[in-house]
């Protein structure tokens, strides 16, 4: 099936505006103070202010739920955790997501809910007493229902996956922000000891 194969994104689920806003506002500023004192500090400061727009990038923006092929990838802000969907045994969203396999269980931040609705809906069942509660119809997906959409999909996709994982979970580096952090840092310290 054609939409099996297909890669879903999910996420993330907060923090877009402000990592944005942070990625750049780190550019003008890094770029204007490098063009305007462009000495060994003002280069310093300038290598500065972009290592921090990277990490607003890694924290806020780079972090997500993947579903990709018969893998499921819980992007992190410095690494990707990828498990074969056919190994996911549980996956649960509070302020994380959360997938147990029997090799482990696994977090990825870029697909979570507020800490306010999680709160409101264990009020809200323990008032049900478990009651069986509707399913409301989706006419379009908000950012409160990506986490259950993103569920749903990945234990669909899990039904249509192969049998058994031919390799188990593993941990892949996000290589080019971690490089490129490690670049402007190091530029930094050897400006700053100039």
């Amino acid at each position: 099936m054609p939409e099996q194969t297909a890669e879903q994104r999910f996420g993330p689920t907060s923090g877009v505006i402000t990592g944005w806003a942070g990625v750049v506002l780190a550019t003008l500023v890094g770029v204007g103070v490098a063009v305007e004192d462009p000495s060994v500090t003002g280069f310093g400061v300038a290598a500065l202010v972009l290592a921090l727009g990277v990490l607003a990038w890694c924290f806020l923006l780079r972090p997500r739920v993947l579903i990709r092929g018969e893998q499921l990838v819980l992007r992190n802000a410095f690494t990707d955790q990828l498990i074969p969907l056919c190994a996911v045994e549980d996956i649960v969203v509070r302020q994380t997501t959360v997938v147990a396999t029997d090799d482990g269980v696994y977090r990825g931040i870029g697909v979570g809910r507020p800490l306010r609705k999680i709160i409101k809906e264990r009020a809200g069942e323990r008032r049900a007493h478990g009651a069986e509660r509707a399913t409301p119809q989706r006419t379009s997906l908000d950012t409160a229902e990506v986490p259950d959409f993103m569920i749903e999909q990945v234990l669909a996709r899990k039904a249509h996956a192969a049998g058994s994982a031919e390799e188990p979970p593993h941990l892949e580096y996000a290589v080019p922000e971690l490089v490129l952090l490690a670049v402007l840092l190091l530029l930094f310290l050897l400006l700053a000891v100039l």
